[in-house]
């Protein structure tokens, strides 16, 4: 029995292990996120569609068969009158039928279905690259979430310190009341200030659950309150922009060009084969009464005129698309670079900052255990005390933001760039 409830507290010891022990890291995020996203669906639903889009071209190769079959009534038929004895030219009947099978065969299309086929292609690479362009913007709600996430944790935990201290502080001091060298207030201020804290991390704690919440849905993964999100390790800044977007233009230019080649495949000679077989009366022979088996076959050539008169305008058109696809690409390009030169400002900053940051955290730290030794030998108030405490907490947790602020913006260029 006892070897039974050993097990039992074991295995119950390594689930809570798995409950509880649970962390992630950043880019672990990024790609739970992308395959958990809808959209991510649409790229089988483009494959599925370019394929059915190719075939339905291809089948341009096949041969076209119709059947028609008609039965008509006229009130005329071709007929000669002739005033020789002996000598009656036949006409057809005034009605007549027939039921014809037609077939015609491409021989020359003038690369109408091979450019339709590319046009297709590119139209494909053209939406599979603006997919590509709206799944990459879910990284930035996953750094803005995961980095917001931390900086609330390590908020929590620089509240605790301080908790820690005022704890340790109310001990020191209810020793001083009981001996009657210190009067309850301080006490009480204290103690005030303690629960105020605690209020503080109520509020943190709701906002940091919330926040996982909203996490574990983007990435499609349970994650309980008590994951631990690992601290992204720096990266150095870039200016080699490789987004989506630019690949996005680059398959938009191609898909203009691709539209180009069906313009003059339009505008080329065409030749077909036909076979026309069928049954009915009159056949071929309009003098034949009976009727009959007849077919007919041969080659057609179209040659389009009119589709020239428009050709130049419809390139014109074209290239100014593809102009303006350019500029779009360049003003895309200008406007990143301007970010990337704003990131490395702030970047610059927050280096800056962190250095002012150790030096005024060592003073508020020297000048807080100076007012800690003035409140027990009663020289000061608690208030005064708890006013050098704040002010050193406040230190502390700017320099957090401003570390956790420099790790947003290095990850931030990466997306900017597109790394």
């Amino acid at each position: 029995m006892n070897r039974i409830i050993s097990l039992c507290v074991i295995l119950l010891s390594f689930a809570s292990i798995d409950v509880f022990s649970q962390s992630i890291t950043i880019d672990e995020c990024y790609q739970l996120a992308e395959k958990n996203y809808p959209l991510n669906k649409q790229r089988n639903l483009l494959h599925q569609a370019k394929d059915k889009n190719l075939s339905n071209a291809t089948s341009g190769y096949f041969p076209k068969i119709n059947i028609i079959t008609q039965a008509t009534y006229q009130s005329e038929v071709p007929h000669i009158d002739l005033n020789f004895p002996g000598i009656n030219l036949p006409s057809p009947d005034k009605f007549q039928y027939k039921s014809i099978a037609e077939i015609n065969q491409v021989i020359y299309d003038g690369g109408i279905i091979s450019n339709q086929n590319k046009l297709i292609e590119a139209n494909n690479r053209l939406e599979e690259k603006k997919l590509d362009v709206e799944l990459y913007k879910i990284k930035e709600k996953i750094t803005e979430l995961y980095f917001g996430i931390i900086m609330l944790q390590q908020q929590n935990e620089i509240i605790e310190l301080s908790k820690s201290d005022l704890h340790l502080m109310v001990k020191k001091i209810q020793s001083q009341v009981d001996n009657g060298v210190a009067l309850k207030s301080n006490v009480n201020i204290l103690k005030a200030e303690i629960l105020k804290l605690e209020q503080n991390q109520l509020e943190l704690n709701s906002e940091i659950k919330s926040s996982i919440y909203l996490l574990s849905d983007l990435i499609g993964k349970e994650l309980n309150d008590n994951v631990t999100l690992i601290n992204p390790e720096e990266i150095p800044l870039s200016k080699d922009i490789q987004r989506p977007e630019i690949e996005m233009f680059k398959e938009q230019s191609s898909a203009l060009d691709a539209q180009k080649g069906m313009i003059l495949a339009k505008n080329l000679p065409k030749l077909f084969a036909f076979f026309q077989g069928g049954y009915g009366n009159p056949t071929l022979n309009l003098f034949n009464e009976n009727p009959g088996w007849y077919y007919i076959t041969g080659v057609n050539l179209n040659i389009p005129i009119t589709g020239f008169y428009n050709q130049s305008r419809d390139y014109e058109l074209i290239n100014i698309n593809k102009q303006s696809n350019e500029v779009m690409k360049e003003t895309f390009i200008f406007n990143t670079k301007l970010e990337i030169i704003r990131q490395e400002e702030a970047l610059n900053k927050y280096k800056l900052l962190l250095e002012k940051d150790d030096e005024l955290i060592g003073l508020r730290s020297s000048i807080k255990q100076v007012a800690s030794a003035q409140l027990e030998n009663g020289v000061i108030n608690s208030n005064d005390y708890i006013k050098e405490l704040n002010a050193e907490e406040i230190a502390k947790l700017n320099k957090t933001l401003h570390k956790l602020k420099s790790l947003l913006i290095q990850y931030k260029n990466k997306i900017t760039i597109g790394k």
